[in-house]
């Protein structure tokens, strides 16, 4: 899934997407009144059908911090590892994706011609239909590279990046347990589970290392065959 920059995401766009997920929210937590509402970052995803913004659907609406504590993993999938809000937006994505094709399987003729797919005939798997788009909205740059130069950067009129060979900059970035902000990857550190229960400190990727992930690999995961065309990140940056 493939993934457009936001500077290439029409105003016009941009700005329903945020509105969508900001009345939804608004909506979930009786506006804005209960303890809920309390958050720092807020995530979601928009499906719209064609170049027409009506009908725009919110697919989810997601809000979290936190990354587990090394004491909590479970070698089962009882646990969920990071909870970063961009990070849930996309395994609420997943959920729907699977519905998506739970539809396209049905018997029901109908109900199949519902489904956002349509099966790759040549390649095998599955598509989306030419005509879907899902986009990512994000109330602040993802944690990582993003975050901690894109907020600073001062704005000038000359293209392209002033410092591109900075040591600090485009390095793999990771959460660290009980700690704040990102660390850089060091290639001295091997994570071993063991180690991890004995109290060593959990490491987890961060979003914008994630972000850029699903550029090359796609959202959907290796486990589902499907070709999903495009994902347009929305940052709204406060």
């Amino acid at each position: 899934m493939p993934a457009e920059c936001a500077n290439n995401v029409p105003g016009d766009l941009a700005n329903l997407v945020s509105r969508l997920i900001m009345e939804k929210f608004s909506e979930l937590t009786d506006g804005m009144t209960s303890a809920y509402a309390r958050r720092k970052v807020l995530a979601g995803i928009v499906m719209t059908t064609g170049e027409s913004t009506e009908g725009a659907q919110v697919i989810c609406v997601t809000t979290g911090t936190k990354s587990i504590n090394g004491e909590y993993m479970s070698d089962k999938g009882f646990a969920v590892n990071d909870c970063h809000a961009e990070i849930i937006s996309r395994r609420s994505l997943l959920r729907f994706l699977y519905t998506e094709l739970e539809k396209h399987l049905s018997d029901n003729s109908e109900v199949k011609n519902s489904s956002i797919f349509e099966r790759r005939e040549e390649q095998g798997g599955y598509k989306l239909k030419d005509n879907v788009f899902f986009h990512l909205y994000i109330s602040t740059a993802p944690c990582g590279d993003s975050r901690i130069f894109s907020p600073h950067e001062k704005v000038t009129e000359e293209p392209g990046d002033r410092h591109p060979n900075r040591n600090s900059r485009g390095q793999l970035r990771t959460k660290i347990e009980s700690g704040e902000g990102t660390i850089p990857v060091s290639s001295q550190i091997t994570q071993t589970w063991d180690g991890i229960l004995e109290g060593g400190r959990l490491l987890t990727m961060s979003c914008s290392d994630k972000i850029a992930r699903w550029n090359v690999l796609g959202v959907q995961g290796k486990k589902m065959m499907i070709n999903v065309s495009v994902i347009n990140c929305v940052l709204a940056c406060t």
